[in-house]
């Protein structure tokens, strides 16, 4: 059985349970999370985040929350074009930069689609 290469990055970095108690409360079983990762308002931006950032920095730590939502109030980046834009030259872009649009793409979707998250 083929395994996606979201799978894959999970499985690096260890289970989806290890993942889940990262995410908190959240998800209450791995296959809730697994169905939440393959889900059509998380894969493409998961995907995004992947190539763009992950595959390239396997060893980097996992994005402080509180900073990254820090970053996020500090620039209302639900308007700033880096965040919101289809093709961005992510050239310069931090760890923090990705974090935080991965983050906005997942509410900007829910936010459109009245989604499972509660954003919209």
């Amino acid at each position: 059985m083929a395994t996606t290469r979201q799978e894959e990055a999970v499985a690096t970095d260890g289970d989806l349970s290890a993942l889940r108690e990262k995410l908190g409360a959240k998800f209450r079983t791995d296959q809730a999370l697994k169905d939440a990762l393959e889900s059509e308002g998380i894969a493409p931006f998961f995907q995004e985040l992947l190539q763009d950032f992950l595959i390239d920095h396997p060893g980097i730590d996992d994005p402080d929350f509180n900073e990254t939502m820090k970053h996020h109030a500090m620039v209302n980046t639900m308007w700033v074009h880096q965040y919101q834009a289809e093709n961005v030259d992510k050239s310069q872009f931090t760890a923090l930069d990705h974090a935080v649009r991965f983050m906005v793409g997942i509410i900007s979707y829910d936010i459109g689609n009245a989604g499972r998250f509660g954003w919209g």
